[in-house]
């Protein structure tokens, strides 16, 4: 079984007032985990043919895991 960081890079924000800290799942990178400043997550899709993100909120970073892998 792969550890998280084997299959999450994370992205610090460069700038921590206008941007949130990061995962992004290394097989697919068009799925990312935003760390938001609450200590919420909030897992997004980036759908090129539609041209639009799929935002979905989780309260804990395992449950942010959980379904950014299953996207």
């Amino acid at each position: 079984m792969k550890t998280i960081n084997q299959l999450f890079a994370f992205e610090p924000s460069d700038d921590p007032t206008l941007t949130d800290d990061q995962y992004v799942l290394r097989s697919n990178t068009d799925i990312t985990i935003q760390v938001c400043e609450d200590g919420g997550y909030v897992v997004n899709k980036w759908m090129p043919t539609e041209k639009l993100m799929w935002n979905g909120p989780v309260t804990t970073r395992t449950e942010a895991f959980q379904l950014a892998l299953t996207l």
